[in-house]
């Protein structure tokens, strides 16, 4: 979402090294992989302990994850990274497509990955069943905001220009008027989804029968694998 925001804001292409960003991109993907094996077979030798909704979710990330990864390789291959004036408009209309569809894949790669920590918090606590009803009703008001913004913002990327094709090829006559805004409400209510679900845990944890300082170390251990898993 924002690469291909900057690119169509500021009227030029990005300048970085090619190979970097595609080592780059290419390890992230390969250690979500190792993360999500480890994950399951976790679940496997420890039999206390069932695969649950919240892993088939994280499961569920990643082919978007993958076609989000594949289209950022794809526009490096086309120009992606070099200056505007060295890359022709055959490539860079590819490029921009490639960027376009990519942007909506990572709208559902990253909503499954934030239903996947909310649904492990929701196990791991008790939703159902927790006593403080206003707390499950905020719960539930987050998750339903988290499978609501995916959606909404895929009907918005499709309104950022008129016709949609103008969004690869500035030739085309048309308008593209929703860019900034889709790039500044998007990126806003991803980051507001992302507090309120770092919230949920932290009033069941306060209400645990431990030491103040022992408590901390459990939030910032669930901080850290939110960080981790989106």
């Amino acid at each position: 979402m924002a690469i291909l925001t900057a690119l169509r804001l500021s009227g030029d292409l990005l300048d970085y090294d090619v190979n970097k960003m595609m080592t780059f991109v290419g390890t992230i993907l390969g250690v979500s992989w190792l993360c999500l094996g480890l994950r399951f077979w976790s679940r496997r030798i420890n039999p206390e302990v069932s695969i649950g909704a919240d892993d088939w979710l994280a499961l569920s990330a990643m082919p978007f994850t993958m076609g989000h990864a594949t289209t950022l390789w794809i526009s490096l291959s086309q120009g992606l990274g070099k200056h505007r004036v060295d890359v022709s408009k055959e490539n860079l209309i590819k490029m921009l497509q490639c960027l376009y569809a990519g942007n909506i894949l990572f709208l559902f790669s990253i909503s499954f990955s934030k239903l996947s920590v909310l649904v492990f918090y929701c196990k791991i606590f008790g939703v159902r069943t927790y006593s403080v009803k206003a707390w499950r009703w905020a719960v539930y008001a987050i998750f339903g905001l988290t499978v609501a913004w995916p959606f909404a913002f895929l009907g918005f990327a499709a309104k950022q220009c008129s016709p949609t094709a103008k969004y690869w090829d500035e030739s085309i006559p048309g308008n593209c008027t929703h860019m900034y805004t889709y790039f500044i409400s998007g990126t806003t209510t991803s980051v507001f989804i992302d507090i309120a679900i770092l919230t949920v845990p932290l009033l069941p944890l306060w209400r645990l029968q431990m030491r103040h300082g022992r408590k901390l170390a459990v939030v910032v251990v669930l901080l850290l694998g939110y960080g981790a898993e989106c």
